[in-house]
């Protein structure tokens, strides 16, 4: 799924906890797995990874995963609801909606 050299960066992880991929694929196409724990992280380091990652995304460098469901934190319940009954695409909490 990635091109040469690609990254996978993974911040949340939701049913299985344990994947399997080609060994041998994964070093021929050069790629790399990253793995990124925001609850370690505070608000000032957390807009740092945004900020860096901002000027990809309006290059159309990255694309951002398909969103399934969008939902305001009033509705934070079944936002997490709906990701741990292991829901098929992204899930995205507004702030204000």
């Amino acid at each position: 799924m990635l091109a040469r050299g690609g990254r996978l960066i993974e911040i949340s992880s939701t049913g299985r906890r344990e994947v399997t991929f080609d060994l041998v694929d994964f070093y021929h196409n050069e790629s790399r797995l990253f793995g990124v724990d925001t609850l370690k992280l505070d608000l000032v380091a957390s807009a740092a990874i945004l900020e860096g990652v901002a000027a990809g995304f309006e290059a159309g460098d990255y694309r951002p995963a398909p969103v399934l469901a969008s939902y305001g934190l009033s509705e934070s319940r079944a936002a997490y609801r709906q990701v741990a009954e292991g829901a098929p695409g992204r899930i995205v909490l507004h702030p204000q909606k």
